[in-house]
């Protein structure tokens, strides 16, 4: 069964914009809005989609993948050997988000 995608109306949209707090122009209005209708129309193709997972890529030519197993945690002063700058054991990096 196909279900029906929603529609991405003005209203819709503008329920949305609310939501998110935006004010949008017409202009940016209809980009949006056709922008949205796609990400809506792909994401109910997706009940198209078979339910059963699919060969690993190259499994059916014979390639051989290597075994999903467990192994050893690394030492920390391997992991860390080459790592820029370090502190208590640590990755130190570049603060991303402000806080």
């Amino acid at each position: 069964m196909h279900p029906k995608p929603t529609v991405v109306d003005r209203a819709l949209l503008e329920h949305l914009a609310e939501l998110a707090r935006l004010t949008l122009s017409p202009e940016r209005e209809a980009v949006l809005r056709r922008k949205l209708q796609e990400l809506v129309t792909a994401f109910t193709a997706l009940a198209d989609a078979p339910l059963d997972p699919a060969p690993a890529p190259g499994a059916s030519e014979g390639v051989r993948l290597r075994p999903d197993r467990a192994e050893p945690t690394p030492d920390r002063d391997v992991v860390l050997a080459n790592a820029p700058r370090t502190a208590d054991g640590c990755f130190v990096v570049p603060r991303v988000v402000d806080a």
